[in-house]
């Protein structure tokens, strides 16, 4: 199996995102970290990127760094069309595709996902790490007016008063992504990573947890702060 990490230079809500700092190095360097953890070989790793420092980084750290055209690095460039651009790189295997906004996903993340494509994976299969979703999803409001009001696609919020009652939902999370050769040859992905079969791989709230505004990042911190005060990173 390949590995794309895609990053773009582009961020509309944090500038320079994926080398924003972190911990004491750039949010990407999270994930390169992890990909070594899961001891992936590095000439299996395809870096995408616009950006001149983030390819500079790639390479130093063995992997393959590919300049993305200018065409796909735009807030509206769709993921499915990066990866149907890099197809020729990925060689006929399967890929795994692992977003640079996702620090807390670990190389024992990776390898527990690699376990579960072996198991549930296969062909015109892809795979999605998903969260369940924790805060009330059901009886969600929208303001109209400044009138409070039930969302209609999910109003049954009087039925499931208490969280622990209401039927489970889930939300892709971001981090980790798996698609078959197969869905790639033939084209048969969505922008969203959407194959004709997508299965899921369940991870918890820390590893899945995603940078996408300042306020992300100020929580990255804190959360960085406690691990090394327990010197232990949830899986």
């Amino acid at each position: 199996m390949k590995v794309l990490i895609p990053a773009r230079k582009g961020s509309e809500r944090v500038a320079r995102k994926n080398m924003r700092p972190l911990g004491g190095k750039p949010l990407i360097a999270w994930t390169f970290e992890a990909v070594v953890e899961a001891r992936v070989d590095p000439s299996r790793v395809i870096v995408s990127s616009d950006d001149s420092e983030v390819l500079a980084l790639a390479h130093d750290w063995g992997f393959r760094a590919f300049v993305r055209p200018s065409c796909l690095c735009t807030p509206s460039s769709k993921m499915n069309d990066v990866l149907f651009h890099h197809s020729p790189e990925f060689e006929g295997e399967d890929v795994m595709v692992l977003y640079p906004t996702s620090p807390f996903r670990r190389g024992l993340n990776i390898e527990r996902a690699t376990a579960a494509w072996e198991a549930l994976g296969g062909p015109d299969k892809v795979m999605m790490s998903v969260e369940r979703v924790m805060h009330r999803p059901y009886g969600l409001m929208k303001i109209d007016e400044e009138k409070v009001e039930l969302n209609l696609m999910l109003p049954q919020g009087s039925l499931y008063y208490q969280a622990q009652g209401q039927p489970p939902l889930y939300r892709a999370n971001g981090a980790i992504y798996v698609v078959s050769s197969s869905v790639l040859r033939t084209r048969r992905l969505d922008p969203q990573l959407f194959g004709p079969s997508t299965v899921p791989y369940v991870m918890g709230a820390i590893p899945s947890f995603e940078v996408d505004t300042e306020d992300d990042l100020t929580i990255a911190e804190a959360i960085i702060s406690g691990f090394r005060r327990e010197r232990a990173v949830p899986a």
